[in-house]
């Protein structure tokens, strides 16, 4: 945004040559085509990120199938072996 800005001013000043040296119009041109350039890359690394963002939560809620072995849920370490180790202290 301010980068487009400072075109703009540059622009202007460029075409009212007696009031601005030279090397100050050029600077502001410069600088304001540096401007757009960081502004469009830092918008294109944050989009990328939120992206990224958005897919790595659609991949965490999808729902996984349980396993189709019935011992699986009676091994140690299940909530049900918690709870009977709770228990018996």
């Amino acid at each position: 945004m301010t980068g487009i800005i400072a075109l703009v001013y540059a622009a202007r000043a460029k075409k009212r040559q007696r009031c601005y040296s030279h090397g100050m119009v050029t600077a502001g041109m410069i600088l304001g085509i540096i401007g757009i350039c960081m502004g469009v890359l830092s918008s294109i690394y944050w989009g990328f990120n939120f992206l990224r963002i958005l897919w790595m939560l659609s991949e965490n809620n999808r729902m996984v199938p349980a396993p189709s072995n019935p011992e699986f849920f009676n091994g140690p370490g299940t909530p049900a072996a918690f709870s009977r180790y709770s228990e018996s202290r």
